[in-house]
């Protein structure tokens, strides 16, 4: 049995229970399960399945949950007696048992290789370019890549003739080695189903289930009295006013992250010393008075909405992913083609390498341990690939040093006299930073914790911040954006927050009201849906009583003045003009700016490959986010119709976008009659601000099942019950519009669609754009379309003077 680092503790406190029966209250069944547990392994039977294997496998490692697509991992582990707790419910007992016929794969044994392809061919296994999934496999020269069921990670099988000479087990992300083994089970994909059922097999272990009203039944048990931990909603005071009576108790506190972790030990050790904040995931909290233990949760504490984090987590593509055909770049000998990966024998030692094609011909082998050197080519498609003649690579790049060197000088110019610009330096977080960080009611991901920290740390330097933070729509940025402008707020300093259209100022308007409402601090909004109040407005950002002002474009005017401005965030910064940009980049040399974007623009982008400006990358989904899957058709009545009433029928709301307000009125008449059965509303970018705000508030309040809107919607909108999108003329759009118009659905665990709707002939450039739409809809794929942007429209004229 396996305890989670620091958990011990808590188990050595709960007192054995004997019985079997156990009141139904959550979390009785956890208390009865912890108590067991010298008996492992153990299986437990239980209604609360899911909420159970969450909250045991947050103490102990090896934990199994059962369910019909995990069968023969369960049943091998049952096998090997390899888990520590097997959590069922009861209609799980009676899913049939496999018959589990596996071939073992060892180290040094003899097999044959066409064999072994044949194998896992006959078993289901499905062979794909890389491993990612369980039950895939590829080869690659005398390498052979499964992940087998059953087991947690994939397997990498090395061959040398018909000898099985290396296993390793290998990360499906990054496709690296992790380290080797000895031996290996493969089993079939979809084995045949045996006549016993789970319920059988597991009565030879100790076992557990629900029912009745008492602990324990058996004459020499215990009854205990214990309580689910209350709810304390936010309130510190009045959960530090509960520690305190629970004196002379061991008190335990659960954090989500070493991050959390930290900041409740700055919170609370001071005046708490013997509370033991450990990482660790519960449901709930619970108090065992006969033991005198007290564990508490995030949930009690702060209503969290907590989600374990997944142990893979989806990341930008690796170079691993370049196809046979590509472009690349090699340090040393330029621009080549990538032909795909050969395995090079060199003496006895035989080496994958990639093999990159040259001009007349010529081509290298660069070894794995050396492919740092090589990047995948980003730019123009019509470009020459090198010559390997002497010097021919190294005269290019002296040539483009020497043509940059001008204007390479008057950007070190800018930038230097950003850092040499007197900026005012944050201090250090407050006590208050970290209760409103503590508030946050999920768990932040490793990339949004990380761009946190790239931020503050700019801001506590002596010279202005700029930087971009890239994370596709709806991974958090907002919430990094907010951590960052109270930092400066509790400076004194005040926070301009720019957003491109009013519906997205609005959003994020209630959004930092929500989160600092507790705190003192004022924020406003400046936008047409405030003009009665815009006198007062402008006065009170003038005279600084306000903290945090939020606006379009309008934030520009020349009327608007702060008393002490120290932070500007630009929120989709791709979406504001040329005169705009300009106004901004005034303020760029005196005052930190933060700029957020899913798709950045291709200069932009460019600029922060390049290093010139400083970059963050969110990359990483919330939990339980799926891709949205995305569809081309032709305008087709019968289509459309299937499409909505689908949505509609299973709860959900569709967007309908069509981008010309002159024909609004008529699309809206055809998809009555298409649709008579659902109610439509109407939302453009001429309606007065009242009645705009009224349609928007009915759809969010689902008095509306379509929204027939122009683009106005791009940005910002979020609707977790919208979960269909169709855009009419999508060959219209940009890749970043198409883009961060399908961010506005997939924003809950449900199914998300994107139609695309296109005429039969197209110009090839706006072709290009709707496919690369629909082949970039995995999660994380809005830096991948910003890249493909760049080498679609190239960096534009990011040398010239004028830029």
């Amino acid at each position: 049995m396996k305890i989670r680092g620091g958990l011990s503790g808590i188990v050595e406190r709960i007192p054995e229970i004997k019985g079997k029966v156990l009141p139904p209250p959550y979390p009785g069944i956890l208390l009865l399960t912890l108590s067991s547990l010298k008996q492992s392994p153990l299986c437990v039977v239980t209604e609360d399945k899911e909420k159970l294997g969450e909250d045991i496998s947050g103490i102990l490692k090896d934990v199994l949950s059962l369910s019909e697509k995990n069968t023969v991992e369960v049943a091998a582990a049952i096998e090997r007696k390899k888990f520590s707790v097997l959590v069922l419910s009861p209609e799980d007992l009676e899913i049939p048992f496999p018959i589990l016929k596996g071939r073992e794969i060892k180290r040094g044994m003899y097999l044959e290789w066409e064999e072994f392809l044949k194998l896992l061919s006959d078993w289901g296994y499905e062979r794909t370019e890389f491993v990612r999934e369980k039950g895939e496999f590829a080869v690659r020269g005398c390498v052979v890549d499964v992940f087998p069921v059953g087991e947690s990670v994939p397997v990498r099988v090395e061959f040398s003739e018909d000898e099985v000479v290396s296993l390793r087990n290998f990360d499906p992300v990054s496709q690296r080695s992790i380290n080797k083994i000895n031996s290996v089970v493969i089993h079939p994909r979809d084995p045949e189903k045996g006549k016993v059922t789970f319920g059988e097999v597991i009565k030879e272990f100790p076992w557990i289930g629900e029912g009745g009203n008492l602990i324990d039944l058996s004459p020499e048990g215990k009854i205990f009295r214990f309580e689910v931990a209350p709810y304390f909603e936010r309130d510190f005071k009045n959960f530090k006013e509960h520690l305190k009576k629970l004196d002379g108790y061991t008190i335990y506190f659960l954090s989500s992250s070493p991050g959390e972790k930290e900041r409740l030990k700055e919170l609370l050790e001071d005046e708490f010393p013997g509370l033991i904040i450990e990482e660790g995931y519960l449901s709930r909290g619970f108090i065992i008075h006969d033991t005198r233990l007290a564990v508490f949760t995030e949930m009690d504490l702060f209503g969290r909405s907590l989600r374990k984090r997944e142990k893979i987590e989806i990341k930008t593509e690796p170079l691993e992913t370049l196809k046979e055909g590509d472009l690349v770049v090699h340090e040393d000998y330029g621009i080549g083609v990538f032909e795909g990966m050969e395995l090079l024998k060199v003496g006895n030692t035989e080496t994958e390498c990639a093999v990159v094609r040259y001009r007349d011909n010529a081509r290298i082998y660069v070894p794995v341990y050396f492919m740092h050197r090589l990047s995948k080519y980003i730019g123009k498609e019509d470009i020459e690939i090198s010559s390997l003649a002497k010097g021919v690579w190294e005269r290019k790049k002296r040539r483009i040093k020497e043509s940059v060197k001008e204007i390479a000088r008057e950007l070190l110019e800018l930038y230097t006299r950003r850092k040499k610009s007197k900026g005012f330096a944050c201090s250090p977080d407050t006590l208050w930073q970290r209760e409103m960080e503590a508030l946050f009611p999920y768990e932040e991901t490793e990339d949004q914790l990380r761009a946190i920290e790239e931020i503050k740390q700019d801001l506590e330097a002596p010279y202005p911040m700029d930087r971009l933070l890239c994370g596709e729509v709806g991974y958090g940025k907002t919430e990094v954006a907010l951590r960052a402008a109270f930092k400066v707020v509790m400076d004194g300093k005040q926070v301009a927050i720019l957003t491109p259209t009013t519906l997205l100022a609005e959003q994020h308007y209630f959004t930092f009201k929500e989160r600092l409402e507790r705190f003192p601090v004022r924020v406003e909004l400046l936008s047409r849906f405030t003009k009665n109040r815009e006198k007062e407005i402008l006065k009170d950002l003038e005279e600084g009583r306000i903290d945090i002002i939020i606006g379009t474009h309008r934030l520009l005017s020349d009327d608007v003045k702060f008393r002490d401005l120290g932070l500007v965030i630009i929120d989709e910064e791709h979406r504001f003009g040329v005169l705009q940009k300009e106004k901004l980049k005034k303020l760029r040399i005196n005052v930190d700016v933060l700029s957020m974007s899913a798709t950045p623009i291709p200069r932009t982008l460019k600029l922060s490959l390049s290093g010139f400006l400083d970059f963050s990358l969110i990359e990483t989904p919330p939990p339980g986010r799926k891709a949205v899957e995305t569809e081309i058709i032709h305008w087709n009545d019968g289509v459309i119709r299937e499409v909505i009433l689908r949505e509609v029928e299973r709860g959900g709301q569709v967007f309908f976008i069509h981008n010309r307000i002159e024909t609004i009125e008529g699309v809206r008449k055809k998809l009555e009659r298409i649709v008579p059965e659902v109610s439509i509303g109407v939302a453009h970018g001429r309606m007065r601000s009242k009645e705009l705000e009224r349609v928007m508030r009915d759809f969010i309040e689902k008095r509306y099942d379509v929204l027939l809107s122009t683009a106005i919607i791009e940005a910002g909108i979020d609707i977790p019950n919208a979960n269909t999108i169709i855009i009419n003329n999508a060959h219209r759009f940009g890749l970043a519009e198409l883009h961060q118009l399908r961010g506005r659905v997939g924003r809950s665990p449900r199914k998300a669609f994107c139609y695309l709707i296109v005429p039969e002939r197209m110009r090839e450039e706006a072709r290009k754009r709707v496919f690369a739409i629909k082949q970039y809809s995995h999660l994380g794929a809005g830096f991948k379309i910003a890249k493909l942007d760049l080498e679609m429209r190239g960096a534009g004229n990011i040398l010239g003077k004028e830029q």
